[in-house]
């Protein structure tokens, strides 16, 4: 498997959401109702997502890493580090924030599977983009905030 890199740039407040396509939340109706919260937390449990907390507002960019084995950890200035699992059944792995919960990026496409993430993000780099107002205005030479590795669970 050779290794694939995506970057991403969303606008968010509050998560941003990676899962499978063919995920539950990936459904207008998943949205609709008052305990959304509730049931990402049950996805999360589950292996069906991985999310990164926002503290601030802004536009932030994500670097998406697969790799065929466990990596080093790629962010050095890493505020949170946290190593989890997630099942990509279609192996389409797509991401939103709760700020624009129905409108889905597509990431990277992986051999469907279950995986292991290290997902890390730094507080100092999203605090140097938290008034950037569009993805266009993000600046090219900067971040990411955030790196999420995913390798196949063995």
């Amino acid at each position: 498997m050779a290794e694939e890199v995506a970057e991403i740039i969303l606008p968010a407040s509050t998560w941003i959401l990676f899962f499978d396509a063919s995920c539950s939340i990936n459904s207008p109706a998943f949205w609709s109702t008052n305990d959304a919260v509730d049931r990402i937390w049950r996805l999360k449990i589950a292996h069906e997502l991985v999310l990164l907390q926002v503290v601030l507002e802004g536009y932030f960019k994500v670097r998406c890493i697969l790799r065929s084995s466990a990596p080093a950890f790629e962010m050095v200035n890493a505020d949170v580090s946290e190593l989890v699992s997630i099942v990509l059944p279609s192996g389409r792995l797509v991401a939103c924030t709760t700020d624009e919960p129905t409108l889905n990026r597509h990431v990277l496409t992986v051999p469907p599977g279950r995986y292991r993430v290290l997902r890390e993000w730094s507080v100092h780099e999203e605090s140097k983009h938290y008034d950037v107002e569009s993805a266009e205005a993000y600046p090219a030479d900067e971040g990411p905030d955030g790196i999420i590795t995913l390798w196949p669970e063995r």
